[in-house]
């Protein structure tokens, strides 16, 4: 890799100043294609969109997806085995997905 990363992403015509999703629509395939497969060794973190809470929203710590997800998941199969006991299909049913 050579040194002048902001140089490659302005040879895409993209300001890392600004936000990502905008300016990357208006790269047309064959360029976007270019641009995703150019490794860019750079610490530095790109902002994806305009508004603070959209920006907010794309980092979160790994933890807090299955701190949300997990419950919600538990409560869905545990309605879902309620309801199939009392449709009459009992562990059989239950067992073999019917």
């Amino acid at each position: 890799l050579d040194g002048d990363l902001d140089g490659d992403l302005e040879d895409f015509g993209i300001d890392a100043d600004s936000a990502l999703v905008p300016q990357v629509g208006a790269l047309g395939r064959d360029r976007y294609v270019a641009w995703v497969h150019r490794p860019r060794a750079d610490d530095s973190p790109l902002r994806f969109f305009e508004s603070d809470w959209a920006e907010a929203a794309t980092r979160t710590p790994w933890w807090l997806v299955p701190l949300v997800w997990l419950p919600i998941a538990a409560y869905a199969g545990f309605v879902g085995f309620r309801l199939a006991m009392d449709e009459g299909f009992g562990d059989f049913g239950f067992g073999f997905g019917f």
